[in-house]
């Protein structure tokens, strides 16, 4: 008798993981859309796609495109330019990035014409064309960085600043400005010194930000119209080290800080704006990360679309990238997706998966599902 209880167990777990089966393969053969994106002059996507992104949007404030795998990953170079594009014509405002205000900085002047010096941002040249291009004549948004700065990104930003200020033009504030123009001494080596000069730079930002907030009469009377960029560069309230930089007894959580600067840049008069978010994964899962924190703010409460990526047999630099976060994409539901996939990109709608997905929908509601991509 328990034999045939067993195998009747087997059976009908069987049939119901069959029939859960078939229900996700039906809700994802209607559900998708190849992504294209347009390499016309404004870098657009595709109707189908547009649509797609705008059907899920509606009523939304903030879009975030969660960096799963590799920040590095190719097609984000793509998809960034595209979302902001889209997102331009819908009222964009601010585009959030995980650095920190410098490297803002240094997007928003190279955008305007106004990067002076040789071109060695983060951010790919090809990338930033891509953008300009979308944005069209003229920038009606802004980059806005949340996360901490760093030395090399510091030095840039401050340069490109003051680059037409003369220190002999100074007097109160000359000793000051010439160290931070000094700063470039302690540019991040790529070797295992690196968490020393990171640490080293992260005092000296806590001193230098110290001395600015004491002698801010001086040095706003003394730079003029200057002063306002370098004290957006100077207060930073994020002075989080990574966890690589930093020892854990060092180190807080970055996602409090990442919000708390998110949030603090929202007007919560301003009932029109759109926003884009661009940060890795795992700042986007659970109620304690950099997206749940906001999204329990008042402003953004019910207001956030999730647009996450799967990378199926992707690598890069010639090393395979490793999806070990969405943890329920193996066996028959990963074959389910790749099925339904008929291109290299294709864009799912998960927004009205049936209840019992709700462990896929934490993910987002819109997947981004990519094929042999480097």
């Amino acid at each position: 008798m328990k034999l045939y209880l067993l195998l009747f167990c087997v059976i009908a777990g069987y049939q119901a993981s069959a029939q859960t089966d078939v229900v996700l393969q039906n809700y994802l053969a209607t559900h998708h859309s190849s992504l294209v994106i347009e390499p016309d002059s404004s870098y657009t996507f595709s109707t189908e796609a547009g649509a797609m992104i705008g059907s899920v949007f509606a009523g939304k404030r903030l879009l975030v495109l969660a960096e799963n795998t590799s920040h590095q990953l190719g097609v984000y170079k793509k998809l960034r330019p595209a979302l902001i594009g889209y997102l331009a014509g819908h009222g964009l405002k601010y585009v959030f990035i995980e650095y920190g205000r410098s490297v803002a900085y240094c997007i928003n002047a190279w955008l305007d014409g106004d990067y002076k010096l040789q071109d060695n941002m983060f951010y790919s040249i090809s990338e930033r064309q891509r953008v300009k291009k979308a944005m069209g004549t003229r920038r009606s948004f802004a980059y806005k960085g949340i996360d901490f700065e760093r030395g090399f990104e510091f030095y840039d930003a401050v340069n490109n600043l003051l680059s037409d200020v003369a220190l002999n033009s100074l007097h109160e504030s000359r000793s000051f400005i010439a160290r931070i123009e000094d700063i470039g001494s302690q540019k991040i080596p790529a070797d295992s010194s690196a968490k020393i000069t990171y640490r080293r730079f992260h005092n000296f930002y806590q001193a230098t930000q110290e001395e600015f907030y004491r002698d801010s009469v001086v040095i706003k009377r003394e730079l003029g119209s200057h002063y306002t960029g370098l004290k957006y560069l100077l207060t930073n309230p994020n002075n989080q080290l990574p966890p690589w930089a930093a020892h854990k007894l060092f180190y807080d959580d970055r996602d409090p800080e990442m919000a708390e600067n998110l949030l603090r840049e929202l007007d919560p008069q301003d009932t029109t704006s759109v926003y884009l978010l661009s940060t890795g994964y795992a700042h986007t899962i659970g109620p304690s990360s950099l997206v749940g924190k906001v999204g329990s703010s008042d402003f953004l409460r019910n207001k956030i679309v999730i647009l996450n990526e799967y990378c199926d047999n992707c690598s890069l630099n010639g090393q395979p990238l490793v999806n070990d976060k969405m943890h329920f994409m193996t066996g028959d539901m990963l074959t389910a997706f790749q099925k339904a996939a008929p291109g290299p990109l294709v864009l799912f709608d998960l927004s009205a998966l049936p209840e019992q997905y709700n462990y896929i929908k934490k993910h987002g509601d819109l997947l981004l599902f990519v094929k042999n991509q480097n």
